[in-house]
């Protein structure tokens, strides 16, 4: 299975699962601290739908970042992402998590829980993720 580490506009990313404000802010803090992306989001490459970093992608977009560090892998294919319930009686499979970002009717926060051993990758300056595809710095001032 290939997998690979990719930077992609977090606006493109489809999520599967709702997410919640404290986390969301408890998630932005941490990288504004830091100045850095520590994790990649971990993401399907065929239909860019977030498996593990709703959260992230979200205070990305709260802070203007025009790219994010994801690693994506064949979701379906791949044997090595596991994919288990949070949440008792909610059974849950690859396919609906798909189903589920590709009509836009996520489950609610916290249902889904993805493993996956990502390789390990260097931080990310958060000054290197509001430039553009060109180069161009799109920083605070251009938001």
């Amino acid at each position: 299975m290939e997998s690979k580490f990719v930077f992609m506009d977090p606006k493109e990313l489809v999520g599967h699962e709702r997410t919640g404000p404290f986390n969301i802010v408890l998630v932005l803090l941490g990288i504004v601290k830091r100045g850095a992306f520590t994790k990649p989001i971990l993401v399907d490459s065929a239909t860019k739908t977030i498996l593990d970093g709703h959260h992230r992608r979200i205070a990305a977009r709260i802070i203007g970042l025009r790219r994010v560090p994801c690693w994506c892998v064949e979701y379906l294919e791949d044997p090595s992402v596991t994919l288990s319930s949070r949440r008792a009686g909610v059974p849950v499979t690859k396919e609906e998590v798909l189903r589920r970002g590709r009509e836009k009717k996520p489950f609610r926060k916290k249902t889904t829980k993805h493993g996956y051993e990502m390789p390990p990758v260097p931080p990310v300056p958060l000054r290197k993720l509001f430039e553009d595809e060109s180069g161009e710095d799109k920083g605070w001032d251009d938001i």
